[in-house]
């Protein structure tokens, strides 16, 4: 039998007074699909944002091919995040940030600056960076954040 592709054991992670995630455990055999599901609020996204390294948990152990993800450095974090891709419900945004922030979230991630981040885009089939210029999607980055916004909402 093979070993687990990842496997959370004993999960925690509290956001001030609250614990949103109390000793979670699960395994994701290759090729397994998993779903998890509860109410709003049970820790969903939270536990996926462990997994995915975008969160460290309190407690526990988050293991991606045998390796403790909890224990990496940054640097050692960014490298194997490449190795993952998602892909939110209803092809939502993380809601707590702006939208040009979702957009340019790995090359944050990777330590970009923001002011060139903001400003890239890769060209399709390239993965070489594109300037937005004049365009309108630049334009609709900078007008969406003048009036604050955030989250997963449609540019007019």
């Amino acid at each position: 039998m093979s070993s687990p592709k990842i496997r959370v054991c004993g999960v925690k992670k509290s956001f001030n007074s609250k614990r949103v995630l109390d000793g979670v455990n699960l395994e994701v055999m290759p090729g397994e699909s998993l779903v998890v599901i509860g109410l709003s609020g049970a820790g969903k996204s939270v536990l996926m944002k462990c997994i995915l390294g975008l969160l460290r948990p309190d407690g526990g152990q988050i293991l991606v091919d045998g390796e403790d993800w909890c224990t990496l450095s940054r640097k050692e974090q960014l490298e194997r995040m490449r190795r993952i891709g998602m892909v939110f419900q209803g092809s939502a945004l993380f809601d707590s940030l702006p939208v040009w922030k979702n957009v340019a979230f790995s090359l944050l991630q990777r330590g970009e600056k923001p002011s060139v981040a903001r400003t890239r885009q890769p060209r399709a089939g390239t993965g070489r960076p594109a300037r937005y210029g004049r365009s309108h999607a630049g334009r609709a980055f900078r007008r969406y954040d003048q009036e604050g916004g955030t989250g997963a909402r449609h540019l007019p």
